[in-house]
């Protein structure tokens, strides 16, 4: 499940996720998000680091419970 928010969550959107050894890869509907494909590696700790295709925004997240699981 991939969900973008800049102050007002969009709307949730399925999509498979590649998953070789810590690397990770998926592709986002271009109808949905102008992002295309974004390529990660999960590294020690749970960090994601990766960056999204046609925009190049490179994120560093860490593992942490969700908006929900606070509720």
């Amino acid at each position: 499940m991939f969900q973008y928010s800049e102050g007002e969550p969009s709307i949730p959107v399925i999509v498979p996720l590649n998953v070789s050894g810590n690397n990770i890869s998926f592709n986002l509907p271009t109808n949905t998000y102008d992002r295309g494909r974004f390529d990660g590696e999960i590294l020690q700790g749970g960090w994601l680091i990766g960056e999204f295709e046609r925009n190049k925004q490179k994120l560093k997240l860490t593992r942490k419970n969700s908006y929900w699981q606070y509720r």
